[in-house]
């Protein structure tokens, strides 16, 4: 089954960065290997914002606790010196 696509200027140029991307030389091969790919990667950068948001999450934990420490340690320095 053959497919006519009548793409505009800009869609033309974006068609030709992504054979540059994917380093493919024809374009309908670029658009094709782009709709496979693009569940994948949608898939991939999902799983890497989720793991981002567990490392903000944590960072933000580990920043607490070095504040409560700092706090705490503050508190006893002053009490030493009473």
């Amino acid at each position: 089954m053959a497919i006519t696509l009548r793409p505009s200027d800009k869609q033309l140029e974006q068609i030709e960065v992504l054979k540059k991307t994917l380093n493919i030389n024809t374009s309908s091969k670029a658009l094709f290997s782009a709709t496979l790919l693009y569940p994948i990667l949608k898939k991939e950068l999902s799983e890497a914002n989720i793991k981002i948001e567990s490392i903000e999450r944590e960072l933000d934990h580990l920043k607490r606790s070095i504040n409560y420490y700092e706090s705490s340690r503050a508190q006893m320095l002053e009490l030493a010196r009473t």
